[in-house]
């Protein structure tokens, strides 16, 4: 993600705000977010089919690791 800050920066920064925001991580690089487990996160590693993004909103975001 270009810019000042990371996904992983953004997603943290809208926890603090708003505790209740379901957040959804993708990445295409996202060995380092797989190893910690998404730190809190739902992540959807690309590339990914439609079955598992609809799956990973269905769960209404509680914290998993898709492909």
């Amino acid at each position: 993600m270009p810019g000042e800050i990371n996904g992983l920066q953004l997603a943290k920064r809208l926890r603090e705000m708003r505790p209740d925001l379901p957040v959804i991580l993708t990445s295409g690089y996202s060995d380092a977010l797989a190893n910690s487990e998404g730190q809190g996160f739902d992540l959807l590693q690309k590339p990914y089919s439609m079955e598992a993004l609809s799956r990973i909103i269905q769960q209404g975001g509680r914290a998993t690791v898709a492909e």
